[in-house]
């Protein structure tokens, strides 16, 4: 089996491809838990790896302690994925295709190879980013926001507010009930509805651009709760990153 690896800001998610398919994926808080704390997790599964492949938007130190300690649990070689100008079908649309993240240029692949039209990938972490790619695999370019609680806490941050602190209930939210009646709340669901405002618009963009109908990808850790308050249907797969690992790095020893 190979052992696929999702370094994101937050979090470090992993799955076991065999035969094509992801297998017992598990996740950790990326700071404050070290390549130790991975390798002990990982080790609990009781899998033996054929390869490594990791996906990481972590600072180059993170990567290389990373990549040193699952090379001495495994005793395989460790792959680094990279963004690149063009696979399985997509274009990178970047002027300097290496400036695009490799979680967006992965996450891109696996959604364009699921589904095979155009496809609106949104990675709703901690940052929200969106990329449309069009039916002929071309990507058209994306963006890039602070993901909710990023938008909360730097709005909190600025602004020295103590009313979230004195009551730091994170409501839901539902298409009829969009409006806080408590500075929380309304901090609340005025990030979210940022986050859904820009979905929405970048959706109706690859409508446009497709000439037709597209799908809406959506992953990251807010993907299921912007998922239920859309106003479009959107596929909700919160293993993408790992999924273009798969498209990727899965068959080829290359």
């Amino acid at each position: 089996m190979k052992l696929l690896l999702d370094v994101g800001n937050t979090r470090i998610k992993w799955a076991w491809l065999d035969g094509g398919v992801l297998r017992d994926a598990g996740a950790t808080p990326h700071h404050g838990t070290g390549a130790a704390s991975l390798v002990v997790a990982l080790r609990a599964s009781g899998h033996a790896a054929e390869r490594v492949i990791v996906a990481s938007v972590a600072q180059a130190a993170v990567n290389e302690s990373l990549i040193e300690a699952l090379g001495r649990e495994f005793a395989v070689p460790v792959r680094l994925a990279v963004t690149e100008a063009a696979a399985a079908g997509v274009r990178n649309g970047y002027e300097d295709p290496a400036q695009l993240g490799v979680d967006r240029w992965l996450a891109m692949v696996a959604a364009f190879s699921r589904y095979r039209s155009a496809v609106c990938v949104v990675d709703a972490g901690t940052a929200l980013t969106i990329d449309i790619v069009a039916a002929d695999g071309a990507h058209q370019g994306g963006v890039i926001i602070p993901g909710i609680a990023l938008m909360r806490d730097a709005l909190i941050d600025r602004t020295g507010n103590t009313a979230w602190t004195a009551n730091p209930s994170n409501p839901g939210m539902s298409a009829g009930d969009l409006l806080g009646r408590n500075t929380a709340s309304c901090i609340s669901r005025g990030t979210r509805l940022a986050a859904i405002g820009i979905v929405e618009a970048c959706q109706r963009a690859m409508c446009g651009a497709a000439g037709a109908g597209g799908t809406l990808v959506m992953t990251g850790g807010d993907g299921e709760a912007l998922c239920a308050v859309l106003a479009v249907p959107a596929m909700l797969r919160p293993l993408l990153v790992l999924e273009g690992l798969a498209v990727r790095y899965g068959d080829a020893e290359t």
